[in-house]
């Protein structure tokens, strides 16, 4: 009875401890407090000790991920390729008032950029109700969101992601945006273009942990907010960087089908490896496809696009940012305005929903030519 009881409290202990090492992040000298309270518990420590050694191989493959940022050329690449130039095509942009302003500095305006990826079409632009907390905790840790609550203004939980004093307030409001969007598109399925303007940013948050500048992860927050709605949600990736926050969410959850698209090799986040595909009940509802620079770009996401098609989604949300863009520094890759319009195209041809969340670039044209690609290509789609 005493043999079998004994590995038991270690695994509870163990899950507790790991749990707490990822509260420790928002919750900061907590930990160390909980740790002090419980230290005289010989189960517990060893259960301590064996999280952290297990942690060094993990801890190796982020660090040189985010050591192959460092040093890198950020200057935009030119593309000489002319943009397509919208006519009438209606986008509703959900952009909340209360979003993180982002940074302008060497002329980096991403709001500016979208205008002007946006002129000539009809926009609707759209300030929509906030999310409520409750909205949150369904996919976040209810004491991560109170350690995100309680933290100083300026309190850096990763070396690129800092909590101000309105940062949780915008992510309620950036996760309204997105739910906003979504009930929209689950009652006009065929209307316009839905964009929505998050800051801050959102597939990179895990259910406990703030990573990559996001705190909370609104395409996971809407998704489960379209689970009463609906039983089969795809969130499409197509950020260079792998959508980790997303796929942990989600990892064992059999109604949302998680897709990244990501550069191969040794680049934050460090995570995506075809290997993972779910686990438990939400086996088979994860895959990921490294794309190696000499790669096509679009045809490697319109490979995802089809695979996802026997899953038969009623809703897709997409992670669009155009980091993978040829003119933008950030990533290796090679994708072409037309490899945009080819991923809106083929995401048309579901014939379902799809709502699309603006991520970033550090490049105006590719920003622009994305942006405006995707929208000719979804209207001209809408309307074959």
């Amino acid at each position: 009875m005493l043999r079998m009881r004994a590995p038991r409290l270690h695994e509870r202990y163990l899950a507790d401890c790991d749990r707490q090492l990822q509260l420790a992040q928002a919750e900061g000298f907590r930990f160390l407090q909980w740790l002090e309270q419980h230290a005289d518990r010989r189960e517990l420590m060893e259960a301590c000790a064996r999280v952290i050694a297990s942690g060094p191989a993990k801890l190796a493959v982020e660090l040189r991920a985010s050591a192959a940022c460092v040093g890198r050329n950020y200057t935009p690449r030119p593309d000489a390729e002319p943009m397509v130039e919208l006519d009438g095509e209606r986008v509703e942009l959900y952009a909340p008032s209360a979003r993180v302003a982002h940074p302008q500095a060497h002329g980096l305006d991403l709001d500016a950029w979208t205008a002007r990826a946006l002129e000539g079409a009809d926009v609707a632009v759209i300030d929509p109700e906030p999310a409520t907390m409750a909205d949150l905790a369904r996919v976040h840790d209810r004491r991560y969101l109170h350690g995100l609550q309680s933290l100083p203004d300026g309190q850096p939980l990763t070396p690129e992601t800092v909590v101000w004093e309105g940062s949780l307030g915008a992510a309620l409001a950036s996760s309204g945006a997105v739910i906003a969007a979504v009930r929209q598109a689950l009652s006009d399925p065929h209307g316009a273009v839905r964009f929505c303007q998050t800051r801050p940013g959102s597939h990179h948050a895990e259910t406990a942990r703030a990573r990559g500048t996001c705190l909370i992860n609104h395409l996971a927050v809407a998704a489960a907010w379209a689970l009463r709605k609906v039983s089969r949600v795809v969130i499409l990736d197509i950020d260079a960087h792998h959508g980790n926050g997303s796929e942990e969410i989600f990892l064992c959850e059999p109604r949302v089908f998680t897709v990244s698209a990501h550069q191969a090799g040794a680049f934050f986040p460090g995570t995506g490896s075809p290997q993972v595909i779910g686990r438990g009940h939400g086996a088979g509802r994860n895959l990921n496809r490294p794309v190696r620079p000499q790669e096509s770009w679009g045809d490697a996401v319109v490979e995802l696009i089809r695979a996802v098609e026997r899953f038969s989604p009623q809703l897709v949300l997409v992670e669009l940012s155009a980091d993978a863009h040829r003119s933008d520094p950030v990533s290796d890759l090679q994708a072409s305005d037309a490899d945009f319009a080819a991923v809106a195209g083929a995401l048309r041809r579901l014939n379902c929903p799809v709502v699309w969340e603006l991520g970033a670039s550090l490049s105006e044209r590719a920003w622009v030519g994305a942006l405006r690609a995707v929208v000719h290509a979804a209207s001209r789609s809408a309307r074959s």
